[in-house]
């Protein structure tokens, strides 16, 4: 059986990032993590679409404009 749900050390495992920044992750208020007692999960599938949509929003970043060569 697949593993449903992953705490903050088997995120950082997974993302390659380190405890602390998998903790500072689950803590976000756009991240579907929850709460059962005082250990903090994020299900699976929820991470899978977390991620999907990372690749779709700047949030409200934009790319300077770069001006082309004149060429003069």
């Amino acid at each position: 059986m697949d593993k449903l749900t992953y705490n903050a050390p088997e995120l950082a495992l997974l993302l390659g990032i380190s405890r602390s920044a998998a903790y500072n992750l689950m803590h976000r208020a756009d991240f579907p993590s929850f709460r059962i007692g005082k250990l903090l999960l994020v299900k699976q599938d929820k991470l899978t679409e977390w991620l999907d949509a990372q690749g779709k929003t700047t949030h409200g970043y934009q790319p300077p404009y770069l001006f082309p060569e004149s060429g003069c």
